[in-house]
């Protein structure tokens, strides 16, 4: 019986040409529709064997809606069509096709696809008949049956485990499997699942409920790779077993804090000797728990440039104390060197003489990295603009071009500023795309002085249009009168491709540790006070002008409270008399404590570190005096710095690493909440016109609250103080007192800013807190600012993504066209050919449709191609060979091919002139080089600047009289052009056979408009 096949096809002169070529392979041809309506209804009237649709054709309906419409019926379709990008092939394979070819389409391909089509459509019958005959035994079974999809979704149940919950099967399919089973059982059994899923192999496992134990078995179903459903067969064992371990809930453990702030701490004591290591050193150091912690090991790692100042440092601190910061490297066992930031503090006990160190050190590799970033970056703009890359121009209020770089002339087309100066008389006119945006651009400059990142479309010379970047300030005269406007234009597109994240984030936090400002006090050797700095000011209260010049034990006396005068006055003159005369200070005399009372009758506690100086053989005595009430409240504070540097870390990084805006709103809110003790916020961003701000993500709000500020007026109060002058509230109650009655107890409003401008804000709300710290506020800033940089980065961002999709698509619809047509033609020669008696004219009409199929090769390579530009030469070239010995019905066995091509790409300009040349020697050597019908045909193509394309039989030879200069054949008159064309050359050994040898190089595409 003759399988019958129904063809959509719009085109005419293709459908006639593939049903000539199925009722040769033996198959009836019953319909052929044009439209797709037309297609539906003829399917269902007819009943084919198969369908060979096209996807785009005529009528409302495509080739793939007609295959969805028809599913249902059981016939298979294979799509027969020019569509082969991913976007088109994936909507087809929702219908389910047998088969998808691309035209130009292979016959052997063709005929193999529709045996295999109806071949899988006759067995797909059979399988349902046995799924059914399955089916009936799952269901008479008394183990419990069910499928689930990799949620955990369920899809089929059998009776048994219906039963088993008391409910009937359409009750349980459909809703997911945690639904019928307590959580500890179905985590446990949910564990099982995924390990099935993971490992894609049959999982057993048995468990207890109840009173009574279960086996369990899971098989993983897999499809196109991937677990798509899990059977799972449970068996009741109660009987075989009496006794089970109870089941052992999996305490989670806490993953360890990641490590932040990057720094480590030592300790060292001179009475035990031991240098005591934080663990995070050894994370810098990069070394194991083996390493010793000895100076002389760290040392070791010390980078050698640096070594001898870090000895130096720690010596002369060891020797004299006090403490000191710097910076150095070290070379880490791996080859690396990181940067690191050193503050030691050394301290004297007075009545032991030990001596304690302390240190910490920062890894600020990445810091130092980011400045290397930035002053690279500086130089790079810097040396783009003075080669006057970007166009630079100068012009009058009124519109007159002044002056202009070359830059400046080529983005509007012309090829000189003196030619764009004399063709442009008002830019507004002649080269604004809408001359209200220069209206709005001369407004920004009247008022505020100057225009960034102006987006504007401009005329190009040739009557296209262009977006601009436009960057430009008003210069005024002494009079603060206007003289004229300069800036600079950017193509916009070039820019942002051409964009790299070249600049990281300026350091943007303080020091973890913040160092007190101590006191400085520098007396000479007379005991007379020379220096006194601001510290000592806000120390003791007394102006430099009010010390300088008096003895320092005279001012000592002034400020110790009376109880501590008449115990200290006998000694002290006597002690820095001793200190000035022996320029020597005692080590009693070294670490003082003591009250120190200022002029307002403040009290503090101060410590005083005394060291001598020695300068031109003058001797100077140097105290240090440290407020260490003041050093107390900022080791408190130290935790809170941390705490903060922490918290921007963790949100910083969210903000990051989302990957769109919803994302980020949610990360940014829910971790600055969580982050802080806030229960409650909400994201807003101002709309284009700058007259609201919409309410654009919240977290636990009430909806009455919700209902009152889904948009905010921006030119009402407080909100014109938010968005317009960039006032953050922290006392927003006191403005918006209305909020009490949500319950509302601490309420803080923040702006998020880009290039300084608002453009949304962040709210956090708290029921519990009663006051908003300054920590919380600076951390709110800080997010602020942060948070709003990635805002506008992702909206350009996804600006861009759209843009170069849109050019992608338009792209791969010429090539698709193009190839679309040449596979017309090819059908229109096959056509001609089947009415052709001469087998010269039939011979021209089949080189012609070969040398059609080999410029239509490149158009599909290319649009399967990812740049869309540029080819896999490999690929096409055995393509295209196998096509040759097909089309001459070479036998399998008689010629053979032997092929060594290097993995090279090329683009359209040297692809088709190339591949018209293998198809030409290939073809003559198929026809003419054996006579006997056996014989090799090797291709070799090799090189990268330049190529060298080797195209050999073992035939009889080219004949000598041939003289290729002047050969009338046309194959080899093409071949000379086609090697002219590559600015080639072409070499001919005659010796064995016929080898052709061209070298040339890649042309270099050029603009023809």
């Amino acid at each position: 019986m003759t399988d019958k096949i129904l063809l959509v096809e719009d085109e005419s002169v293709e459908a006639i040409d593939i049903r000539r070529a199925l009722e040769k392979m033996g198959y009836e041809v019953v319909y052929i529709a044009s439209r797709g309506e037309e297609a539906v209804e003829k399917i269902s009237e007819l009943q084919p064997d198969l369908i060979l649709m096209d996807i785009m054709i005529k009528g409302d309906i495509s080739g793939i809606d007609v295959a969805t419409e028809i599913k249902d019926m059981g016939i298979p379709v294979i799509f027969l069509t020019a569509h082969s990008d991913e976007s088109t092939l994936a909507k087809a394979k929702v219908t389910e096709p047998y088969g998808y070819i691309i035209k130009p389409y292979d016959v052997t391909e063709l005929r193999h696809a529709i045996e295999l089509a109806i071949y899988k459509n006759r067995m797909e019958k059979k399988l349902k008949t046995n799924a059914e005959f399955t089916n009936a035994i799952i269901e008479a079974s008394n183990d419990f049956m069910f499928l689930i999809d990799p949620s955990g979704v369920i899809l089929m149940v059998n009776d048994a485990t219906s039963r088993r919950f008391n409910i009937t099967p359409d009750e349980m399919i459909g809703k997911h499997l945690s639904l019928f089973l307590p959580e500890n059982i179905f985590q446990n059994r949910w564990e099982h699942m995924e390990e099935a899923i993971k490992t894609r192999e049959v999982v057993e496992f048995e468990d207890e409920r109840d009173k009574k134990y279960f086996h369990h078995r899971i098989f993983p179903l897999v499809e196109e790779g991937e677990v798509q459903k899990l059977a799972v067969f449970v068996r009741e064992i109660t009987e075989r077993k009496s006794y089970e371990r109870e089941l052992i809930r999996n305490s989670l453990h806490l993953k360890k804090a990641q490590e932040l702030g990057h720094m480590g701490s030592w300790d060292w004591d001179i009475a035990t000797g031991v240098l005591n290591c934080s663990e995070e050193l050894y994370r810098i150091f990069g070394v194991d728990e083996t390493f010793q912690p000895t100076f002389e090991n760290i040392d070791a790692l010390t980078h050698p440039d640096d070594r001898e100042m870090c000895i130096q440092k720690r010596e002369e601190l060891f020797r004299s104390g006090g403490k000191c910061e710097y910076e150095f490297r070290i070379l880490r066992s791996d080859g690396e060197i990181r940067h690191l930031k050193q503050s030691i503090q050394v301290l004297f006990e007075i009545n032991t003489k030990s001596v304690v160190a302390f240190g910490i050190m920062q890894d600020v590799t990445e810091i130092e990295k980011s400045k290397i970033a930035l002053v690279q970056s500086e130089q790079k703009y810097r040396d783009i603009f003075e080669n006057a890359i970007e166009g630079i121009y100068q012009t009058t209020q009124e519109g007159k071009i002044i002056n202009a770089n070359p830059a400046f002339a080529r983005v509007f087309g012309f090829s000189s500023p003196e030619e764009l100066i004399e063709n442009v008389q008002d830019i507004q006119k002649d080269l604004y795309a809408h001359p209200e945006d220069r209206d709005e651009f001369k407004r920004r400059l009247e008022t505020e002085g100057e225009v960034k990142d102006f987006e504007v479309k401009f005329f190009q010379l040739d009557g296209t249009q262009a977006w601009l970047l436009v960057n430009a300030k008003a210069v005024k005269d002494g009079k603060d009168h206007i003289k004229y406007y300069e800036g600079m234009v950017v193509d916009i597109t070039r820019l942002k491709e051409a964009e790299k994240a070249v600049t990281e984030s300026e350091e943007k936090y303080r020091s973890v540790i913040e160092q007190s400002y101590n006191g400085v006090v520098l007396s000479n050797e007379e005991g007379k006070i020379i220096e006194w700095n601001r510290s000592m000011e806000e120390i003791t209260g007394l102006a430099e002008n009010e010390v300088h010049g008096k003895y320092l034990s005279t001012i000592i006396l002034q400020s110790l409270p009376p109880m501590f005068k008449s115990h200290l006055a006998s000694h002290l003159k006597e002690d820095l008399s001793r200190i000035y005369r022996d320029q020597e200070v005692p080590p009693s005399f070294k670490k003082l404590e003591y009250s120190f009372q200022r002029p307002d009758g403040q009290e503090r506690f101060v410590e005083a570190l005394n060291f001598p100086i020695k300068s031109g053989g003058k001797f100077f005595m140097c105290t240090l005096i440290r407020d260490i009430s003041r050093q107390k409240i900022a080791e408190e504070m130290t935790q809170d710095h941390l705490q903060k540097l922490i918290i921007l870390n963790k949100i910083v990084n969210i903000a990051n690493n989302a990957q769109n805006i919803y994302d980020l709103f949610k990360g940014v809110l829910n971790s600055t909440l969580h982050l802080l003790g806030f229960e409650s916020g909400s994201i807003y961003l101002l709309d284009e016109n700058k007259e609201f701000a919409e309410l654009e993500y919240y977290e636990n709000l009430p909806e009455e609250f919700l209902e009152k500020v889904e948009k905010l007026e921006v030119a009402r109060e407080p909100y014109s103080s938010i968005y317009l002058e960039g006032k953050a509230f922290y006392n927003y109650l006191k403005v918006r007192p209305v909020l009490k009655e949500f319950g509302f107890k601490a309420v803080a409003v923040v702006p998020f800013f880009s290039a300084q401008k608002v453009i949304g804000s962040i709210h956090v709300v708290s029921r519990e807190k009663n006051s908003i710290s300054s920590l919380e506020m600076d951390i709110l800033e800080t997010i602020g600012m942060e948070t709003g940089t990635v805002i506008v980065k992702m909206y350009s961002e996804a600006a861009i993504r759209d843009s170069l999709a849109e050019k992608e698509v338009l792209l791969k619809e010429i090539h698709h066209r193009v190839k679309n047509n040449m596979q017309i033609i090819s059908s229109l020669l096959n056509l001609q050919l089947q009415h052709v008696q001469e087998e010269e004219a039939s011979n021209v009409l089949i080189e012609s449709q070969g040398r059609v199929k080999t410029m239509a090769m490149i158009h599909e390579k290319l649009y399967q191609s990812p740049d869309l530009t540029r080819i896999r030469f490999r690929d096409y070239i055995q393509k295209l060979a196998y096509d040759i010995l097909y089309t001459y019905g070479v036998k399998a066995g008689s010629i053979e091919l032997e092929m060594d091509i290097d993995n090279i790409e090329l683009g359209m300009e040297t692809s088709i002139p190339c591949g018209l040349i293998i198809n030409e020697l290939v073809t003559n050597s198929v026809k003419y080089a054996f006579p006997e019908g056996k014989g090799t045909i090797i291709i070799q193509f090799k090189g990268q600047d330049e190529l060298q394309l080797i195209i050999k039989d073992d035939g009889i030879g080219l004949p000598r009289e041939i003289d290729l200069e002047h050969t009338e054949t046309l194959g080899l008159q093409l071949v000379l052009n086609l090697v002219k064309q590559l600015n080639g050359e072409l070499t001919i050994n005659r010796s064995q056979g016929t080898e052709y040898i061209i070298k040339f190089k890649e042309l270099q595409y050029s603009k023809r408009f």
